[in-house]
């Protein structure tokens, strides 16, 4: 059986305008008619083959939990390539089953066997159940921590978000009465540790949580700039609060690296910010009282390398190095995890690439200009304490658990972490 990939479609299934089918998906500019791969400067047109292979992968990946939404339509897309890279990721991670090899979207002999596992075991995801009616409990907890979240800043705001209710243009950045929590959207929680400190090295000490279709999954990564020096002086801080994002692209600029990630949804989310004479590096006390907020529509959602890369200039940076999982499992992704762009030539954005997947799938619409929102509520780390069942220690106890990771991979980084979460 043939290898299936991104662009291959069946025999007749290819877009009668190919320029207006990728303009559903692409930027408006900066990027080609072609499917954006994982590596460098990969780009790949339609590949029409014959027969309905492609269909009858999308119609089996249905059927197995991993492709709830979007069309059959014999075309080997963005979608159908998140849901192919899960079901991999799923047999390697929950089934613990390596034999699948790398979960890189690539349908050859390995992921036929799977598949054909799966068919004649009638199995399925075991999220099959699961939604935003019928929740796992921790959903539920964390649903609850940001329905109190907003009650309590209804209730005392505090003077970042006074700042935030004194902005009068449009903005992506949601006044506190305007957050919503439906649990039909798509949630990410980012939980922000020592934005107040000046850090001499910026490391990933952040935690996002993902609740997606009444599940909880959880990665590592950084809501801050890099230290002052390696991007620029004044690095901007986004404010905490709930900001809309929607499918979209990072690095834009350069079809070489350009690759899908969030963006803000139309007019920018909110920034702070460091001011001169305040602490470098850090949002202190000072930059609140002195600093005003703006409107930023560079402000991504993004990859941020390995487990110890750290690339943002102010944008919310997700590390490919391993996540934590629906059932609280620690998955390790070291080893096909890229730590760079030129690594991506043999290796993926792994962990990363496990979100950006499951936004994909579990959203109905993921056209750049009229799909699906992404609500992200940005947080500090204590407002965990609004909620009993989670807590302020919740945050370090993820990031702890993420340093066997690094216990395992990288024994000195392990020790330099170690130190510098405690």
């Amino acid at each position: 059986m043939a290898i299936l990939r991104l662009g291959i479609t069946d025999r007749g299934a290819v877009p009668q305008s190919v320029a207006a089918f990728f303009g559903l998906y692409h930027e408006s500019s900066g990027m080609l008619n072609k499917f954006r791969g994982e590596k460098n400067n990969r780009w790949r047109g339609f590949s029409e083959q014959p027969g309905k292979a492609v269909f009858d992968l999308q119609t089996r990946l249905r059927s197995f939990g991993f492709l709830p939404h979007g069309d059959l339509n014999g075309i080997f897309d963005y979608r159908t390539q998140s849901s192919a890279r899960l079901f991999q990721e799923y047999v390697r991670s929950v089934e613990k089953d390596a034999s699948i090899g790398v979960a890189d979207a690539i349908v050859g002999p390995k992921t036929f066997q799977h598949l054909g596992r799966w068919m004649s075991g009638g199995l399925t995801a075991d999220w099959i159940n699961a939604s935003s009616s019928n929740p796992t409990g921790a959903y539920k907890d964390w649903m609850s921590l940001l329905e109190k979240l907003k009650a309590h800043y209804q209730q005392a705001p505090s003077l970042m978000l006074q700042k935030v209710e004194a902005f009068s243009e449009a903005s992506d950045t949601r006044s506190v009465v305007d957050w919503k929590f439906a649990p039909e959207h798509v949630h990410l929680i980012g939980i922000r540790r020592g934005a107040d400190t000046s850090w001499k090295i910026r490391i990933n000490n952040d935690v996002f949580v993902l609740l997606v279709n009444g599940l909880v999954f959880m990665f590592f990564g950084s809501t801050e700039p890099t230290p002052q020096g390696e991007r620029r002086q004044r690095p901007p801080f986004l404010v905490p609060g709930q900001h809309l994002y929607r499918f979209g692209w990072h690095k834009v600029s350069s079809q070489e690296k350009v690759y899908r990630a969030f963006r803000p949804a139309k007019y920018g989310v909110l920034i702070i910010r460091d001011m001169p004479g305040s602490a470098p590096d850090a949002l202190d006390a000072a930059d609140l009282e002195r600093g005003a907020v703006q409107n930023n529509l560079t402000i991504n959602i993004h990859w941020s390398g390995k487990h110890t890369s750290n690339w943002s200039a102010g944008c919310q940076v997700i590390s490919g190095g391993g996540y934590i999982n629906h059932h609280n499992d620690l998955i390790d992704c070291w080893q096909y995890a890229a730590a760079t762009y030129t690594q991506l030539s043999n290796l993926t954005r792994a962990a990363y690439n496990v979100l950006l997947d499951l936004i994909t799938i579990f959203s109905k619409n993921t056209s750049v200009s009229k799909g699906d929102l992404l609500h992200y509520t940005l947080i500090n780390e204590s407002d965990l304490d609004l909620e009993p069942s989670i807590g302020a220690s919740k945050a370090r106890d993820i990031l702890n658990q993420g340093l066997q990771i690094l216990a395992a991979n990288d024994r000195q980084k392990y020790n330099q972490y170690k130190d510098l979460l405690a």
